[in-house]
């Protein structure tokens, strides 16, 4: 697991001007918007687990934001703190929007947080593409296994709810 102490070639040496020649623009760019990118996908999770009402469901979604997503955040507000790079406009703690459960449907809602399972794992592979500093890609390829995990382990309870849409099967006609 990658921890701040992995970057202690980037923050040895004083003042946050001199920390900030450790990275290049794009790396910066990138935290930057990682951070703004997750507190947008934090509070559309936090509307989500709002109108959940499939209690392991619920726990699945709950777990996920506390040992993937805000510990994620955690890391990159770290990291841009360092580094002295603004931080962009939070995420509220909490959503209290509750809306029409014949439109926020459990399932639904499953596809929604599974499309943006996928999405961040665009967002994290960009990063290591990206990145040429030893850490940041290191961090980032932590990020997309941990993704990876939670995905998994939505696709298993999706599928055993029937909610993971299934194409028709394929057979070759004579």
């Amino acid at each position: 697991m990658v921890q701040l102490s992995d970057f202690v070639d980037l923050i040895s040496g004083g003042n946050v001007a001199k920390r900030q020649t450790k990275i290049y623009s794009g790396e910066a760019h990138m935290l930057w918007e990682h951070l703004q990118q997750r507190h947008d996908y934090l509070e559309l999770t936090l509307v989500c687990l709002n109108n959940i009402t499939d209690t392991e469901f619920k726990m699945m979604v709950e777990k996920g934001l506390r040992d993937t997503m805000k510990t994620q955040i955690q890391k990159v507000e770290d990291l841009l703190t360092i580094f002295g790079i603004p931080f962009p406009e939070g995420a509220p703690q909490s959503v209290k929007t509750k809306g029409d459960p014949e439109i926020w449907r459990d399932e639904m809602v499953f596809n929604l947080l599974l499309v943006g399972l996928r999405n961040f794992m665009n967002v994290h592979l960009r990063g290591i593409k990206m990145f040429l500093n030893d850490g940041l890609r290191n961090l980032f390829m932590e990020f997309i296994i941990e993704e990876l995990k939670v995905h998994d382990n939505m696709m298993k309870y999706g599928k055993l709810k029937g909610w993971v849409l299934s194409p028709p099967a394929y057979g070759h006609q004579n």
